[in-house]
């Protein structure tokens, strides 16, 4: 395994961001933390937090994963997600997202910055500057979880929803899976369960939902082929009711 295990991690826990949304004016802050692991084999930790800035009147959520044992050695860093986004009437606005990879040489690190007057995001990568349109309800890695948990508090099921990435705007779709009770480092948790697609690709997440923890994930996994390469597992949390 390399870098690329905690990438793949990092993908999957964009389903935590910004879990326990509950109106459009008040998303619940909260501090999570996970076990990580890739083909059943435990590799790490994760921690992932949502904040509300007061001066700014922004939200920010940040997760950052720590992987273990030899891989550390190829991940030395933690690899970070962090994305900063705001509450307007038409819904979550994201206003800039950044992801650290965790490596040494950072080659997969990434900056976008959102300009809702001119409707274009901003990309900074690897590949150097790149500025495309974007239209009206995109969303970051973060803010697209924001989004899904407060529809699922408010309207018991998520949406479509368009996610912004380095270089395109790309379809999210989620199809109910049913209750199940699903183990977890806080004892066995009575769930919902969720399957996100990205369109046209062979790669799915399953999510498992805690309803009594603001739709806090009690564990996610990342499937190819039916087969599970990655996943986060919940041991605790603060911050959210009931916990």
């Amino acid at each position: 395994m390399t870098h690329r295990v905690v990438l793949s991690l990092l993908f999957v826990g964009a389903w935590l961001a910004g879990c326990g949304a509950q109106a459009a004016d008040d998303v619940q802050t909260y501090t999570a933390t996970y076990n990580a692991e890739a083909k059943g084999k435990e590799i790490g930790t994760a921690e992932f937090s949502v904040r509300y800035i007061p001066e700014r009147s922004v939200y920010e959520f940040k997760s950052a994963t720590m992987a273990k044992g030899f891989l550390k050695l190829a991940v030395p860093n933690p690899a970070v997600q962090r994305s900063e986004f705001r509450v307007t009437a038409a819904g979550l606005e994201p206003l800039e997202f950044w992801y650290e990879d965790g490596s040494r040489k950072g080659e997969g690190n990434v900056h976008l910055v959102f300009d809702w007057q001119r409707k274009v995001v901003t990309t900074n990568s690897k590949h150097g500057r790149k500025e495309f349109a974007i239209p009206p309800g995109a969303l970051d890695a973060g803010t697209l979880q924001v989004a899904l948990m407060h529809d699922l508090a408010t309207t018991g099921k998520p949406g479509r929803y368009k996610l912004v990435d380095e270089d395109s705007v790309t379809d999210y779709v989620y199809q109910d899976q049913g209750d199940a009770k699903t183990s977890t480092g806080m004892g066995e948790l009575t769930t919902h369960a969720f399957m996100q697609q990205r369109a046209g690709s062979n790669r799915v997440n399953w999510v498992w939902t805690v309803p009594q923890l603001k739709f806090l994930p009690a564990r996610i996994e990342q499937r190819r082929d039916g087969e599970v390469n990655s996943a986060f597992t919940l041991t605790n949390v603060k911050g959210i009711p009931g916990s």
